[in-house]
């Protein structure tokens, strides 16, 4: 049996059904809200800000050993600033010296050296004998396991351009045997400046009377 709707009752039955949709709607939950809802949890701004302050203080940690690593790398440019300039004027001495090889002075006169068959007698005082160790600045005048022969200076006359002395370096804290190119005073008073002749610079030290231990008068292979 067919009924006539009022205008009322179609109003009534719209108000329903939008009431219906409504209800509906809002019930069917959407991804946006439960990741809104769980992106703004106390748990998940707890964890954020945590992972925030570690990057944070680990970027920190690593501004801190670039700064370091720049200081070192700053003083070691540095210091080779230095050593290239000692170089060049040591280069520039060693230019004003000249590069001639001076033989040592004479020592022992002949008539102190007495041959035996079964023997060689040379007569020194303060004389001494030394072995050479493994080095290569003073081939091929010295090798390795030569023999020299030594006496003690008195004083600064006793030393003179061309002479081989053993002396004691402050910068190797170690005895070296090498020529004696020049010598000179300055305001700690008298040195002399050494070379092995197979160097090409001179030593980088300027050699007191004190750190001399002994001449070299001769060598036995």
């Amino acid at each position: 049996m067919a009924t006539d709707l009022g205008y009322r009752d179609i109003i009534l039955i719209a108000a329903i059904t939008i009431l219906i949709v409504t209800v509906v709607f809002l019930a069917i939950p959407t991804n946006k809200t439960d990741n809104f809802t769980e992106y703004n949890s106390p748990e998940e701004i707890s964890e954020q800000n945590s992972l925030l302050e570690d990057a944070l203080n680990a970027e920190m940690e690593r501004n801190k050993l670039l700064e370091k690593n720049n200081t070192l790398l700053t003083s070691i440019l540095a210091e080779q600033d230095k050593l290239i300039i000692k170089l060049n004027d040591r280069l520039e001495n060693y230019k004003e010296l000249g590069t001639e090889v001076i033989s040592p002075t004479d020592r022992i006169a002949h008539e102190k050296i007495f041959v035996k068959d079964d023997e060689i007698i040379i007569k020194l005082s303060s004389a001494s004998k030394g072995t050479i160790i493994n080095t290569y600045s003073e081939l091929p005048l010295l090798n390795e396991n030569s023999t020299t022969l030594e006496i003690k200076p008195r004083d600064e006359t006793d030393i003179h351009i061309g002479d081989i002395i053993v002396y004691y370096s402050n910068s190797y804290r170690a005895y070296i045997i090498h020529r004696v190119i020049s010598q000179g005073v300055d305001n700690e008073g008298w040195f002399v400046i050494t070379k092995g002749d197979n160097n090409f610079l001179p030593d980088d030290e300027l050699v007191r009377f004190a750190q001399i231990k002994s001449i070299v008068v001769g060598i036995i292979y």
